[in-house]
């Protein structure tokens, strides 16, 4: 059986697209959430996240100084809070309603689909992960032993340390926050998921005015500040004497 030239040439054609379109696919990497690799220890520390696995972040993020590691401590203190909240939220309103007061989960894939596509540069016993959004902050991560941590020094990098303590207060008092209305909503006391997330979103602003600091005059030093002059007392009138006419 013989193919005319025409079947040919579209058989030729349709190969070519089909090409074509196989070289358009991105192929993703899927990179193994380990911590032996930058993006594999990403991943992991977005699990223990969403997990709020104290052990875990505690094992991955790094603090070198008593603030930093601090610091630390606020973020799992964080993540648990979240995580007693929107499990509260969910047992009282639904998965639904519940999403008004904490918002829905987060795609694992998805999440994971973000490290998959970023890119890692390594130097030694340091990296940093650079996302295909651009928004997003590249995260540093440092290679100790055969494991790699994220340090949270250079999260808060840029910060003078009176700043990183408000910080640190305001994620802490945050925190309290939300467990008080974790326990409120436990003991029935709001109606609604839309009435519960009116009382965080209060107390939250009240914690907030709590929180900030007054802004002080500057300190005038002894030769900007110019003496007194001292109060001058006029010295009283004398009366003039009364003067008395002689009767006519």
């Amino acid at each position: 059986m013989k193919i005319g030239r025409t079947a040919v040439a579209a058989m030729l054609a349709i190969a070519m697209l089909v090409s074509h379109a196989v070289a358009q696919v991105e192929v993703i990497e899927e990179i193994p959430a380990t911590r032996q690799t930058p993006r594999g220890t990403l991943k992991l520390l977005r699990q223990a996240m969403e997990a709020a696995d104290g052990e875990a972040l505690r094992s991955i993020l790094v603090g070198q100084t008593p603030q930093e590691k601090r610091m630390v401590e606020a973020m799992v203190q964080t993540a648990e809070s979240v995580q007693r909240l929107r499990q509260a939220a969910v047992e009282a309103f639904g998965e639904a309603a519940a999403r008004e007061l904490v918002g829905g989960p987060v795609d694992p894939a998805e999440a994971m689909k973000e490290i998959d596509t970023a890119s890692e540069t390594i130097q030694e016993n340091s990296a940093i992960v650079r996302f295909t959004d651009v928004l997003a902050e590249p995260v540093k991560l440092v290679l100790e032993g055969e494991q790699w941590h994220v340090p949270v020094g250079e999260l808060a990098q840029g910060l003078q340390a009176s700043e990183l303590e408000q910080r640190i207060a305001e994620v802490q008092v945050f925190a309290e926050v939300m467990s008080q209305i974790t326990e409120e909503i436990r003991q029935q006391k709001f109606s609604s998921a839309e009435q519960a997330a009116q009382a965080l979103y209060n107390r939250m602003m009240q914690a907030m005015t709590r929180l900030e600091v007054p802004v002080e005059a500057p300190a005038m030093t002894p030769a900007a500040v110019e003496p007194e002059a001292p109060a001058t007392t006029q010295p009283a009138e004398t009366p003039a004497p009364a003067t008395t006419q002689p009767a006519e």
